[in-house]
């Protein structure tokens, strides 16, 4: 059976710390971040994070390990992430970037221009993806 949820301890993001290194991604947590696992017969095999400003998120990254893929498992992640978002007063999400997997998604481009200053100086890429949960969750689950 394969699960979905929230990070528990720092034994987990640990274990996800070695995951991200192993595909060239240092990176730090911190209590203004939102990380989701899928867990595996005890082993962690995704791993999705949202940096939260105020009500918007900050999609981090989604990431399925290699002999997953292919299976929608990072969809299901990614539901369950933003859900719990959409649940804690996060009513949209934002991507650094131009991704096709998260385009499929239901996220759409945008211009930087339409965004306030604090979020522009969040956000690095000149390119931004922008999803509405309340949009994402109405429209049913296949986007593409």
């Amino acid at each position: 059976m394969i699960i979905s949820r929230k990070v528990k301890d720092e034994n987990e993001l640990f274990e996800i710390k070695k995951i991200l290194e192993e595909k060239g991604i240092n990176d730090k947590f911190d209590n203004n971040q939102i990380v989701y696992i899928l867990i595996e017969n005890s082993k962690i095999i995704g791993v999705s994070k949202v940096t939260r400003h105020n009500n918007i998120g900050i999609l981090n990254y989604v990431f399925v390990t290699k002999s997953k893929r292919g299976e929608n498992l990072g969809d299901g992640l990614m539901r369950a992430l933003f859900n719990h978002c959409l649940l804690n007063g996060i009513f949209n999400i934002y991507y650094s970037g131009v991704n096709d997997y998260l385009l499929k998604k239901g996220f759409k481009k945008m211009d930087k221009v339409n965004l306030n200053e604090d979020i522009k100086q969040i956000l690095s890429k000149s390119q931004i993806l922008s999803l509405n949960l309340n949009d994402f969750f109405s429209s049913g689950c296949c986007h593409s």
